[in-house]
């Protein structure tokens, strides 16, 4: 019964002696420094994590090769036109797409003249198609990759509001790049596409009727890119999970020599004593096997003493049937 009882109360630790609603009269100190963790802090550091995810996009850039082809297809049904007096009304309509600009209104428009002669020039032969398409292959490839959006549909609280994760239509999730977004935003994309195509028509080409042709494509392109980006909920809420999973705490560290775990007059509540019993464990912890053994045998000792008083007492005494009835001596085992 003894042995149990040692071990049961684990006779080579201190006892843990603060309860919830004590005052103490001084102050408690650390008696080993100790840590623990600054809930408010990690709280800060998690929310943080969260809103530096990089929240996840899918592309479907099939819109974008079907405004390429249309492009090319309103080119080529105007590469033909010899009499400007006879045009249709759906000549008419391409011409002003190719002609004005959609979104700069202060700039010079072509006129239909210029723009069907520009057409014919570049256009005219299998070379010149071929210069086009190469052209326009090297300036949307990169958009084919990362796609358009008009504007994030997640929030700071959601995720990181200068880059996204873009996975492609169908592709595997663990396939992503990460991108900008002022390369996929539409209000600068259309600013960069506009010198992409003036660019790279000017290398191809190498004539000065290049530049007029990469500012009708611009005209034409510009009001009509389309969005292609959607916010996928489920993988962004995924990656925000991991990232508060994978933050790490924030640790206030105590020191027996700066200040007090509890200072004096202050009643122990709740964080008071999950404190302290912080600051007991880290003491237990740090006691030796030494000073653990001299814990357990003074303790021992004590239960050892007390319990030959006790046998001691009921031997003396006239009545010894607690200790010479079977019985009762098993009964009184238990109650100890």
């Amino acid at each position: 019964v003894a042995i149990v009882l040692l071990l049961f109360l684990r006779a080579w630790e201190p006892p843990f002696t603060f309860q919830q609603g004590l005052l103490p009269q001084r102050a408690i100190l650390a008696r080993v420094p100790f840590m623990v963790e600054d809930e408010n802090k990690t709280e800060v550091l998690r929310l943080q994590a969260a809103r530096e995810v990089f929240c996840v996009y899918q592309n479907r850039n099939e819109a974008i090769s079907q405004l390429e082809g249309a492009c090319k297809e309103a080119l080529m049904s105007l590469h033909d036109l010899s009499d400007l007096t006879t045009l249709t009304t759906a000549q008419t309509v391409l011409l002003e797409a190719f002609t004005l600009s959609s979104i700069d209104p202060n700039a010079p428009k072509i006129s239909y003249q210029e723009a069907i002669e520009t057409i014919q020039t570049c256009l005219g032969n299998d070379a010149g198609n071929s210069k086009y398409d190469s052209a326009m292959r090297e300036v949307f490839s990169p958009y084919l990759e990362i796609g358009m959006i008009k504007a994030l549909t997640h929030d700071l609280e959601m995720g990181n509001q200068r880059f996204i994760r873009v996975i492609q239509a169908g592709a595997s999730e663990e396939k992503f790049i990460d991108v900008d977004v002022q390369r996929v935003r539409i209000s600068e994309v259309i600013v960069t596409l506009r010198d992409s195509l003036a660019r790279k028509f000017e290398n191809i080409y190498e004539t000065k009727d290049s530049r007029l042709l990469a500012r009708m494509v611009h005209n034409f392109l510009a009001g009509k890119l389309p969005e292609t980006l959607s916010l996928r909920e489920d993988l962004s809420a995924k990656a925000r999970q991991e990232a508060i999973a994978a933050t790490k705490p924030a640790m206030v560290t105590y020191d027996p020599t700066f200040g007090a775990v509890v200072p004096k007059g202050k009643v122990l509540g709740p964080k008071e004593i999950e404190l302290l019993r912080a600051e007991h464990e880290a003491f237990t912890k740090s006691l030796t096997l030494k000073h653990k053994l001299q814990r357990f045998a003074a303790f021992a000792g004590l239960i050892t003493a007390l319990y030959l008083l006790c046998g001691f007492t009921i031997y003396q005494s006239q009545d010894r049937r607690l200790i010479t009835d079977l019985k009762q001596f098993l009964r009184l085992l238990g109650l100890c």
